[in-house]
């Protein structure tokens, strides 16, 4: 069988979630199955597919937006906020600032990481397409976390919807 695996996480990065979809592959192949990949190519990454042989890996760029780096702050539960309230009644304006930036860094974070989300699913799509022109898959099978690989799965589903595909939902998306 042939299978088209659509995962932006996948060997060599060192990720819990490009764990499961690198060992799905190898045990496919393994068993006798032809397996295409697609997943990131990840800037400055260095990477040697060979060692993942008979699987072949296609690396699809991250888009500008994705390099960008606006890190994100875990924000305390509500008890802790309610106690830090109870305890501390008066705000200094230094302190409402670092709130203020801090939300705004946050807000920001979840923007961009949508964008980059949405560049990698498109890019991929591309990719697919261009597969889809000269290689027949019997199945798809896009492997969530991240929502990209969703996306992409969703999308190449709608253009061509002779072909099977698996969506392979593990981790709730949270925050």
């Amino acid at each position: 069988m042939k299978i088209l695996l659509i995962s932006r996480l996948f060997a060599p990065k060192n990720v819990i979630g490009a764990v499961r979809p690198t060992q799905l592959a190898i045990n496919l192949a393994k068993n006798g199955h032809e397996i295409t990949c697609i997943t990131e190519l990840t800037e400055g990454q260095l990477v040697d597919d060979k060692a993942l042989s008979p699987i072949v890996v296609h690396r699809v760029k991250t888009g500008t937006i994705g390099k960008a780096n606006i890190r994100r702050e875990s924000s305390p539960n509500i008890s802790q906020s309610i106690a830090k309230n109870n305890t501390e009644l008066a705000v200094s304006k230094k302190e409402k600032r670092n709130r203020a930036a801090k939300f705004i860094r946050n807000c920001l974070y979840v923007q961009v990481h949508s964008i980059d989300e949405y560049e990698w699913a498109k890019a991929a799509c591309k990719k697919v397409e261009e597969l889809l022109r000269t290689n027949h898959y019997d199945i798809v099978f896009s492997s969530f976390g991240p929502s990209a690989t969703v996306l992409a799965g969703l999308r190449i589903k709608s253009m061509h919807p002779d072909i099977v595909w698996v969506s392979d939902m593990r981790d709730p998306m949270t925050n």
